[in-house]
């Protein structure tokens, strides 16, 4: 029988319904080939991160420097494309394939995040102003999308540990955007600091001029490196309080995709992807993973070394500094509120309600500033007195006193480090390898 001419409403129930699933499968093909580009990109990110980890490895500058990878509209565009799980929402993803693929997608983007943070030190006031609010808005269209993907049980599997890592999420683009703010006002302090110590250099060479020995030459150009390389904007924000411990945050974050990993394939019945990706869901989920374990090299690093080499001596200090936020955090936030309105508004009682809403707005931004860094300072505090207990041991500094030479000569160098006010000394591994790298460069200049 003849299904168009059959006038039995049974069949063209079975009609209709064969044609909407030859024309949702029609439409659903290109989406494993999609998956694979969401890969691409995914191994693109996870190429860039691991070439500055062996640029940083090689050149022995443990602060890992951003100089494939920094946050920029290029970088920006491939991690929207690496991100396309999270904000998919209108498909279903049920298998453990499919939510561990999107919980890899944002533990992913949470230690990006922690290597594009020395970056934005290398930039102009209008590029953070412009990289920065791109990369808020996506971090927040994510974090949006996820969590209406949690009330309406599309995420079902991985409650726990999506929340923890929208939380974590959050919490390093508010420090990322906030840190941000004191960069300008931290530029300033750090050119005029390098100006007085390069003045200081200059004298004390001009008044031993015509007794210059090779050794007193060779003092001198690494004590210019010293500064050169402590006032490095990229550098001053890796080793910043609120950087450094946003290392933890990534570390968290790692963790919990490992969980999730190890739980979900070790409590069997395992379902595998049910969703249009198909086998791409899997792809993406072994090149994110991998791209999770390069990425978290960088911040963990950079925690571990400055709470490992801090001395045992100014332990005791932090816990009285935990409270204590140095001005130039919140200067900027402080120079915008006492600002009056540039704006010409002809009524006086419309003019004060805005000019109250915007120091209203900028109050909360202090505070949070203040929050932030304070916070920031308690976990590095306890991250220094859990490493010691974890060890037990207390970590030994330098002895300046001591007789020998190189001692007092590596003394005379802590003098040329540019530090920012209440900012501690740093790790003497750090110390060692710049003043190396400046011994290379004398050698390698004295050999042509």
């Amino acid at each position: 029988m003849n299904v168009a001419s059959c006038d039995n409403h049974f069949c063209h129930m079975i009609t209709d319904a064969c044609n909407k699933r030859c024309y949702s499968e029609s439409f659903s093909k290109p989406m494993p080939t999609i998956g694979v580009y969401v890969a691409a990109a995914s191994l693109l990110c996870t190429l860039a991160m691991l070439a500055d980890a062996f640029q940083a490895f090689r050149l022995k500058r443990l602060w890992f420097p951003c100089k494939f990878f920094a946050l920029n509209a290029a970088s920006l565009t491939v991690l929207a494309v690496a991100m396309k799980l999270p904000v998919d929402i209108s498909e279903p993803m049920p298998g453990h394939t499919d939510q561990l693929s999107k919980l890899a997608s944002t533990v992913f983007i949470c230690v990006v995040i922690g290597n594009f943070m020395p970056s934005i030190g290398a930039m102009s006031n209008k590029e953070i102003l412009s990289n920065v609010v791109a990369l808020d808005i996506l971090v927040i269209t994510i974090i949006v999308n996820l969590c209406i993907e949690i009330y309406t049980d599309l995420i079902f599997n991985l409650k726990a540990e999506f929340i923890a890592t929208i939380f974590l999420m959050f919490l390093l683009i508010l420090v990322l955007s906030f840190s941000s703010l004191s960069l300008a006002t931290t530029k300033k302090i750090l050119e005029l600091n390098y100006k007085e110590a390069y003045q200081t250099t200059m004298r004390d060479d001009a008044l031993a001029f015509g007794k210059l020995s090779i050794d007193r030459l060779k003092d001198s150009v690494e004590r210019c490196w010293m500064m050169v390389e402590t006032s490095n904007p990229q550098f001053v924000m890796a080793r910043s309080v609120t950087f450094s411990t946003s290392g933890t945050i990534c570390v968290l974050a790692s963790l919990i995709l490992m969980e999730a990993l190890i739980r979900i394939y070790n409590s069997p019945p395992y379902f595998p992807n049910s969703s249009t990706y198909k086998w791409s869901t899997g792809l993406i989920l072994i090149v994110q993973s991998i791209g999770v374990v390069v990425g978290t090299v960088a911040p963990a690093l950079r925690w571990f070394i400055f709470i490992s080499f801090k001395r045992p001596n100014k332990i005791g200090n932090d816990n009285t500094n935990c409270s204590r936020v140095e001005y130039y955090w919140i200067r900027k936030l402080v120079e915008w509120k006492e600002r009056p309105l540039s704006l010409n508004i002809r009524g006086t009682k419309f003019r004060k309600y805005l000019q109250g809403t915007r120091n209203l707005i900028l109050a909360f931004c202090i505070r949070t500033q203040i929050l932030i860094v304070s916070t920031s300072k308690f976990v590095r505090f306890v991250s220094v007195v859990s490493f010691n207990l974890m060890f037990l041991c207390q970590l030994k500094g330098p002895n300046y006193h001591q007789s020998d030479p190189e001692h007092r000569r590596d003394f005379e160098f802590h003098r040329y480090v540019l530090l920012l006010e209440g900012e501690e000394e740093l790790p003497e591994r750090i110390f060692k390898n710049i003043s190396g790298t400046a011994n290379r460069l004398v050698d390698t200049g004295r050999k042509r």
